[in-house]
């Protein structure tokens, strides 16, 4: 019931202004026991450190498309992250 009452508000008020607003009570309401593993088993340290990678990878030129004073390169930092 209460997902359903969120999206027939979000019709009314507008889903980015309740979708967050859903997600910060689903993880606040959730007893703690859901989101541990069942095994308890922890995350592969590999996929871990690359995360930071990824993002830099994926921020890094999409800051250069909107700060850098030169067109040229705003595209070419476009393309990339495109």
């Amino acid at each position: 019931m209460f997902p359903g009452f969120i999206l027939l508000l979000g019709q009314v008020i507008g889903l980015g202004v309740l979708a967050p607003l859903y997600a910060l009570l689903h993880y606040v309401l959730s007893p703690i026991e859901v989101f541990s593993a069942r095994d308890r088993r922890l995350t592969n340290l590999r996929y871990t450190r690359a995360i930071p990678l990824a993002m830099l990878a994926f921020f890094v030129p999409l800051y250069g498309t909107y700060f850098h004073p030169s067109p040229t390169v705003r595209q070419v930092c476009l393309y990339i992250w495109q």
